[in-house]
């Protein structure tokens, strides 16, 4: 089981956000938390990445307990969170930007290879790769976000708004992250 969590539970004050909810995600799976506006899908992902404090319940990635974990603990345990509007670098041209998640890494990875993926997984990055990512539609953005940060990990991966919009054929992309994981939520 890579992540699994259990009987969570998270208030703002005396406002309870998520009473009990509970999930599990295999390696390879696509899971999508779907809800109305103010249901707590955010709070759900803040919660797994200890962003938002759980006031109960489980969150196990790769069977290790990560409920009292710092965000950077969990970061560096392999879990991602590219939030909605996640941010680019404006000026910097699509492959500019891909470029800067692999600061730190040239040694370690095969970077042509990865980047190739990449832009089997998004084509759009490809079709794009001299523009400046300012030029790209909000959608395209999250994808850029969303590839720069996968450098980081193979592992999972959540974000708040599906980078493919909200056509299910289009989800099938997903299927090619593996060794990743992926969660969103709608």
């Amino acid at each position: 089981m890579l992540l699994e969590v259990s009987d969570l539970r998270i208030s703002y004050g005396d406002i309870r956000a998520v009473s009990g909810v509970g999930f599990a995600l295999e390696k390879g799976e696509l899971v999508s938390i779907i809800g109305a506006n103010g249901a707590g899908k955010t709070s759900i992902l803040g919660g797994i990445m200890g962003m938002v404090e759980v006031r109960q319940g489980s969150i196990r990635f790769k069977g290790r307990e990560m409920s009292r974990l710092a965000s950077f603990e969990r970061a560096r345990a392999g879990m991602r969170l590219v939030p909605e509007r996640a941010r680019v670098f404006p000026r910097l041209s699509v492959q500019e930007n891909l470029m800067t998640g692999v600061y730190g890494l040239r040694r370690k990875i095969d970077v042509g290879r990865r980047i190739a993926g990449l832009h089997e997984l998004f084509p759009i990055l490809k079709e794009r790769h001299g523009q400046p990512a300012s030029t790209l539609s909000g959608g395209e953005q999250q994808q850029l976000a969303i590839a720069r940060r996968s450098f980081r990990t193979r592992t999972c991966c959540w974000w708040t708004r599906s980078p493919w919009g909200s056509c299910p054929s289009s989800w099938t992309r997903s299927s090619r992250c593996s060794p990743s994981s992926t969660a969103s939520t709608a």
